[in-house]
């Protein structure tokens, strides 16, 4: 696609000479004799670049990119003026400019700015590209979507720190991506999963070794995320408090501190394996996100929103759920939530013949160790449905295992640290398990 610059000046033959000489040099151009007739043009074409002259008989440049900005904010803006100094260059930069041009304009000069201010546009929307993808993974129905602008508008008023509560699945990875993206923070996203740091280790993880940068420092500027952090040592917990509270070291300028764990809001607050400072580190900056199975009202528009997403991954015609397939849907616990329902759709339409037009998927569409796996049962039953009868004795035990934990997760409303303790196993060994069956971030 070529790159579209809009050239705004209400001198004809400034417009004429550099429209010629970059349509020469591949793009393509548009243009405007005042800030009135660009702002009618950037309201209807999308424009990569902007090329403004700042003085005009009627209007004004510096407002146009102003407005500018906030019509296109992926569009980098070159402001140039034949009475140019350095007070308003700077005032341009600061403004938002991407650089300013003196008159009479240096063709190589012009050219090697506009296409340096053409890659800022184009990384600007893969940037956006990416914020929306990561937001779309997260915010499947109304009320996530209203969780996100909510958490997105207090985390920015927050010094550093958030806690995301919420069961298996919900998207705390999700969500945490795209704040980073959104809050245009450095590049840096260091993801630590809290179950593999010890009393013995956790010291050098975080602050790093001869060998080792440690992750404070691999995260400064952006972001360091800790998954499960229920599952961090105590050691490790008060460390966390002391770099917030900046009683040893602060974290490096500028970057944000995202936690999540497993537990619910009363969970947490009850929890012994969470020291009371950490809980009251986090007591007003915290938001616990819904199970699926909270959001019964919005399941329809929730399978909707995820099949839209589906048919774009493999460029298809968006199917349909019959009635019924749709209610089986709406009955499953879904203990994974919305990662385990958007697998089983995409299993759902890998497996059919998704070049067919208007296909509509039925209750024979479902795979069948979902059907035996995840089916409304009494969760007190033993788990003693297999999946391939005929298998090998691992795949009857994988299978046997994959179907108790489900079972126990059940009984325990998902609670980690209950289903553990039913099982006679340690927190860390059941992560283990349920990463190792895609039940878990």
């Amino acid at each position: 696609m070529k790159t579209k610059i809009l050239i705004v000046d209400d001198e004809l033959d400034i417009q004429s000479s550099l429209s010629f000489a970059l349509k020469d040099e591949g793009f393509e151009v548009m243009t405007a004799s005042s800030p009135r007739e660009a702002l009618k043009i950037l309201a209807t074409e999308k424009i990569h670049v902007g090329l403004f002259d700042v003085w005009f008989p009627e209007g004004d440049g510096i407002e146009l990119l102003q407005e500018t900005r906030e019509l296109s904010p992926a569009c980098s803006i070159v402001m140039m003026s034949g009475h140019g100094n350095i007070e308003l260059a700077l005032k341009a930069i600061r403004m938002g400019a991407f650089d300013f041009l003196e008159k009479p304009l240096e063709l190589e000069k012009v050219l090697v700015v506009l296409n340096n201010a053409a890659e800022v546009s184009r990384l600007k929307n893969v940037n956006a590209d990416l914020q929306r993808r990561l937001l779309d993974d997260f915010a499947i129905s109304p009320t996530l979507l209203a969780l996100a602008e909510k958490i997105d508008k207090n985390f920015k008023r927050q010094k550093s720190e958030l806690l995301l509560l919420g069961e298996v699945g919900v998207g705390k990875s999700s969500l945490c991506r795209w704040m980073h993206s959104h809050l245009g923070e450095g590049p840096a996203f260091v993801s630590i999963h809290s179950g593999a740091l010890t009393e013995e280790n956790w010291r050098s993880v975080f602050e790093g070794s001869e060998k080792n940068p440690g992750v404070l420092k691999e995260s400064s500027g952006g972001v360091l995320y800790l998954n499960n952090v229920e599952l961090l040592p105590m050691g490790a917990q008060r460390f966390i408090v002391s770099i917030g509270n900046g009683q040893t070291c602060n974290l490096p300028s500028g970057t944000r501190l995202i936690l999540s764990s497993c537990f619910s809001a009363s969970e947490w607050q009850s929890s012994t394996q969470v020291a009371e400072e950490f809980k009251n580190q986090f007591a007003s900056s915290h938001f616990e996100i819904p199970a699926l199975r909270t959001l019964h009202n919005e399941f329809s528009q929730i399978i909707t929103l995820l099949l839209e997403q589906i048919s774009q991954t493999y460029a298809i015609h968006k199917p349909v759920v019959s009635d019924s397939l749709m209610n089986a849907l709406k009955s499953q616990p879904w203990l994974g939530n919305g990662r385990e329902l958007r697998n089983v759709l995409d299993r759902i339409v890998i497996f059919r013949n998704i070049d067919r037009l208007n296909m509509i998927l039925d209750l024979r569409d479902l795979p069948e160790d979902f059907l035996i796996q995840t089916k409304p049962e009494n969760p007190h039953e033993s788990a003693n449905s297999t999946t391939n009868p005929d298998g090998t004795l691992r795949d009857l035990r994988v299978d046997f295992e994959r179907a108790l934990l489900q079972k126990r997760l059940a009984m325990n409303s998902g609670n980690i640290t209950k289903t553990a303790e039913s099982l006679g196993i340690e927190r860390t060994h059941l992560h283990r398990k349920l990463r190792q069956y895609g039940m878990s971030e």
